[in-house]
């Protein structure tokens, strides 16, 4: 189809060009005014769905052409991408992933900016292991940053350890889904993205590390009082399910198909080391309406990211067809 007959089609520029319109100034609106999170995005994504077709001179063509973007091959890969990598994250974490690097990092004694980059490097691998920044940042700040200001860790490096350990994580990891997202938009496979990402991100690590084993000590350590526990250090056994899951993805193997060998293997791990039995797995719960397990609270963790996917899938699919994606392109290039 010609680019004059599709924009027709979508009422010329104007027409395709609103979707995309709307769906900016919601997102920036709930941005600026604080209230962003994937959730309050279904609405900016479903108002320029809504709003555009007003605009589309054919509005069958429209929305056949907004169901073709959600039913995008690629898209599909993504989606079932992250309902595996969801449930991997959730058994990693039970499985005592966040106790064995606690206890690797507390069990050597560190002080100071050797403390800040032990953090550093925990941070970094339980990113990598369960794909998330946010998780986690909550899953080790309230125990290793309390931790690090009483060990005589600069309690803003402590922090920027963290969050520099989670992103890098997120950046690298084969189950996080900026990853996933890449590879799939760009035809790329999970090797190539993790391949071509290594030096840039082990650069920076490196560069990171350097900064906190410099600037990491504080002015002056308080006394450490008993906020440790018994870290398990089985939880550290978990990182196999990782080895796992990044050896099967750099050997080529599919990534639904890499995600499921690390899924089996975090379970065994976890089952065998005595953090979870296999009913929280999967399990009839007691009640009506409570959860089965790991696996659907996985999957629940990962369904505002896949809806939103979906409505932008469509959203995107409308500017591919009716040419405004191009224009965008082209006057990027010039």
């Amino acid at each position: 189809m010609s680019e004059e007959k599709r924009l027709d089609m979508y009422g010329g520029i104007l027409g395709g060009a609103v979707p995309l319109a709307v769906l900016i100034i919601g997102l920036v609106w709930l941005c600026l005014a604080e209230r962003g999170g994937t959730q309050p995005f279904w609405a900016c994504a479903w108002l320029a769905l809504v709003i555009g077709l007003f605009f589309a001179r054919k509005k069958e063509d429209y929305c056949l052409a907004a169901m073709r973007g959600i039913g995008d091959e690629n898209g599909i890969v993504i989606i079932t991408a992250w309902l595996f990598a969801g449930v991997f994250g959730q058994l990693m974490a039970a499985g005592g992933l966040v106790d064995g690097l606690l206890w690797m990092g507390m069990s050597t004694g560190a002080h100071g900016s050797i403390f800040v980059g032990l953090v550093f490097f925990a941070s970094m691998l339980f990113a990598l292991g369960t794909g998330t920044s946010t998780g986690t940042c909550i899953a080790l700040t309230p125990v290793l940053y309390p931790a690090g200001y009483f060990l005589g860790a600069d309690p803003a490096m402590l922090g920027l350890a963290i969050l520099s350990g989670a992103a890098f994580g997120d950046n690298l990891s084969p189950i996080a889904d900026t990853t996933i997202v890449s590879a799939y938009t760009q035809g790329a496979t999970m090797k190539e993205v993790v391949r071509s990402r290594f030096p840039l991100s082990m650069s920076a690590a490196v560069m990171a590390m350097v900064i906190f084993l410099i600037f990491g000590n504080a002015d002056q350590a308080a006394a450490l009082p008993d906020i440790q526990k018994d870290f398990d250090p089985a939880g550290v056994l978990m990182l196999i399910a990782l080895v796992v899951v990044v050896g099967s993805a750099m050997m080529g193997r599919h990534i639904i198909e890499s995600l499921v060998y690390g899924n089996v293997c975090a379970a065994v791990i976890a089952v065998l080391t005595g953090h979870i039995k296999p009913t929280q797995i999967f399990g009839i719960p007691a009640q009506a309406g409570q959860s089965t397990g790991y696996i659907e609270n996985g999957i629940l963790s990962v369904v505002g990211p896949i809806i939103f996917a979906i409505l932008i899938l469509a959203v995107t699919q409308i500017m591919v067809e009716c040419g405004i994606m191009k224009r965008i392109l082209d006057f990027a290039h010039k």
